[in-house]
């Protein structure tokens, strides 16, 4: 697994509400939600200096093109290695023994198991704690979530934590048979790591605070995700083939012409 996707991997704590944001967005509004990070700007035809005074009309493009090749390879990367990790957890779904109960979802106890995922119950809190925390950054992001028209979307929502809950639950299973565990140590040191990303521990904590969790939180969810982290990255080692990641040229400048637009796109909005 590349070091920009572990960090994502290691982030989805703390940015998790924009994926599901964007995800169940886009399903409501018929457009397919674009996984990963927003495209990197990649040049500026403008910027270009004609030492022999005579401009090519090619050029820039072409400049722009090749400077961002690297950007374009490692999302390209990125992108095989997700949908390599998504066959896998879809395997993996069809081949458990998954039980859902949708009453308890809708209205259970909090100690109600929501789902059973190969004989390991998934209680209903958990649910009830993952999806406040999106709720309270859509809410902080200006999305009336009482409002009578956006239910749908809200439930919407709710299945998706669901099914989070029910897919790290099924690959922390799949860690554990692999003899995957985790130490205080490991957990401090990834915390530490964390923090240095944010620019420091202060800095960390004010995000925290608005995304509606503690410091304790945030190293309880990283006790869960670094086995998984783990496992991942072994997985991937084991499947992901070199020529997977041998790119054409076509692929390149395809992605590269998707993301000139859509930046054309986003300059007209603005």
């Amino acid at each position: 697994m590349s070091e920009e996707m572990m960090k994502r991997v290691l982030i989805v704590c703390l940015a998790a509400f924009f994926l599901l944001a964007g995800a169940f967005t886009a399903g409501c509004t018929g457009e397919e939600p674009v996984p990963g990070e927003e495209p990197i700007p990649i040049g500026d035809p403008g910027d270009m200096d004609d030492p022999g005074g005579v401009m090519d009309p090619t050029a820039p493009e072409e400049n722009g093109f090749e400077e961002a090749r690297p950007h374009l390879e490692q999302q390209l990367m990125m992108e095989t290695e997700q949908r390599l990790i998504d066959e896998h957890l879809q395997t993996l779904m069809a081949e458990a023994d998954i039980e859902q109960d949708d009453a308890a979802i809708a209205d259970g106890a909090d100690d109600a198991a929501i789902a059973v995922v190969n004989g390991e119950e998934i209680q209903r809190s958990a649910m009830v704690a993952a999806e406040e925390q999106e709720l309270e950054q859509l809410r902080m992001m200006g999305f009336d979530t009482d409002a009578g028209e956006n239910q749908e979307m809200m439930q919407m929502l709710r299945l998706q934590v669901v099914d989070n809950l029910i897919a790290t639950t099924l690959v922390s299973q799949k860690a554990a048979d692999a003899g995957i565990a985790v130490t205080d140590e490991d957990v401090q040191d990834e915390y530490q790591q964390l923090a240095a990303q944010f620019g420091g521990e202060e800095q960390l904590n004010t995000e925290l605070e608005q995304a509606g969790m503690t410091k304790e939180d945030l190293q309880s969810d990283i006790k869960t995700q670094l086995p998984i982290n783990r496992y991942l990255d072994m997985y991937l080692e084991e499947n992901l083939d070199a020529g997977m990641l041998d790119f054409s040229e076509e692929e390149l400048r395809a992605l590269y012409e998707q993301q000139q637009q859509q930046a054309g796109f986003e300059a007209v909005e603005a």
